[in-house]
């Protein structure tokens, strides 16, 4: 199987000075031993991606023994980890600005490892710029924030991995195609040699022979005779030179029909490649565009969210409101109720018919306190927003 990387031809040169300044860069700015700590590697092409394999140990002199170059010790944390000695970097908060302490400084720390990763990721990208190759030297946000559905991924790999089959085939069409056309332009200068070669021997001819049928013709011989010779002489060399061309100037006819069908057909398949790309391109957009739908209904919803909250927090404080206004009825009511007992009994008559209904006893009141009651905690219970009702007459019944 063939790897989906292959090096253009007269790149090869440049293909290996990239992976030879990437090792200069890991043994020059990441392992703590520098190029001493390289044993080995290699270099793959036959997978996927073309990718490097080192080898090497995080080992590193040890300036305080007596025989630095023979006393190692291990560099990994402070080359790739947490240590006490990594250099000091600003703190940063979770959109990425800098924390600031109470003098208004930049509150400082030491660099960890994911840290470190990215500070050798970042070098790395300058390392191969300066270097004179071409790649990207900012992250596309956009790009590499986009997100695909499973299904939807899988089905833009599979029209890839198409694409690409029917572009190799294409390509191989367009190849087979030059060399037809190759082979034909061969076959048309053979036969154009031989149409040269043909009236080399028609002048030859008539150089030799020609002046022998002219002799022929003044040594008394019938003149009608000389012109059928001439014609039929003419006639066999065209014949002859004709039956010699003929099998190459089939050959020729037919390669070039050949050609012209595979360039026919590398054109449709070309077309065909270009229409797929178009609509790759736009089930991207659909796919952009369900995503700006989804960030919307997501917003939307929490918007929806805060209203319900508020709402929700409208109705207990109506609800406590309603309770509170309850009591301080309930009290008032009750005091009412004691003065009407402290009246005569002509006054509380008169009391009873200026209300318009008669309480005949206290316990009527506190059946309707209880009534009350229970219907503000079936409205709790519920949660359903609380309405304004008329309130019962709190007089007296008749």
């Amino acid at each position: 199987m063939r790897s989906r990387w292959v090096v253009k031809p007269g790149m090869e040169d440049e293909a290996r000075r990239y992976f030879d300044e990437a090792l200069d860069f890991f043994g020059g700015k990441v392992v703590p031993g520098g190029q001493a700590a390289i044993h080995g590697g290699s270099i793959n092409l036959d997978e996927s991606r073309p990718h490097m394999q080192i080898i090497s140990d995080p080992l590193m002199t040890d300036p305080q023994s007596k025989d630095p170059v023979k006393d190692l010790k291990s560099g990994f944390s402070l080359a790739m980890g947490s240590h006490r000695k990594s250099k000091m970097i600003p703190k940063t908060d979770k959109s990425g600005a800098a924390v600031l302490g109470e003098d208004g400084s930049p509150v400082m720390r030491r660099e960890n490892a994911s840290d470190k990763a990215e500070r050798h990721h970042r070098e790395l990208k300058e390392w191969m710029l300066d270097a004179g190759f071409d790649i990207e030297a900012e992250r596309d946000a956009k790009r590499h924030n986009r997100r695909v559905d499973l299904q939807d991924f899988q089905q833009i790999r599979d029209r890839e991995a198409a694409t690409a089959d029917e572009a190799g085939v294409a390509q191989e069409m367009f190849t087979e195609a030059g060399i037809a056309r190759h082979e034909a332009a061969a076959f048309q200068e053979s036969a154009e040699d031989t149409v040269v070669s043909s009236q080399e021997l028609t002048a030859e001819w008539e150089k030799t022979e020609m002046p022998k049928l002219e002799r022929l013709a003044k040594s008394n011989l019938t003149k009608k005779y000389v012109p059928r010779w001439k014609a039929k002489a003419k006639r066999d060399a065209e014949a002859d030179v004709r039956e010699e061309m003929q099998p190459d100037l089939d050959a020729a006819a037919v390669d070039c029909q050949a050609a012209a069908e595979a360039l026919s057909q590398a054109r449709a398949r070309e077309a065909a490649l270009a229409r797929r790309e178009d609509d790759m391109g736009e089930r991207e957009s659909e796919l952009e565009r369900r995503e700006t739908v989804f960030e919307q209904r997501e917003r939307s919803l929490s918007q929806r969210e805060s209203v319900l909250g508020e709402r929700e927090e409208k109705a207990s404080q109506l609800l406590y409101s309603a309770k509170v206004l309850d009591d301080d009825a309930q009290m008032a009511l009750k005091s009412i109720i004691d003065i009407r007992d402290a009246l005569p009994t002509d006054a509380q008559r008169r009391f009873d018919d200026l209300a318009g209904r008669r309480v005949k006893s206290k316990a009527a009141k506190l059946q309707l306190h209880e009534q009350q009651q229970a219907q503000l905690e079936r409205l709790k219970a519920s949660g359903s927003s609380v309405k304004q009702e008329s309130r019962p007459d709190r007089g007296y019944g008749k």
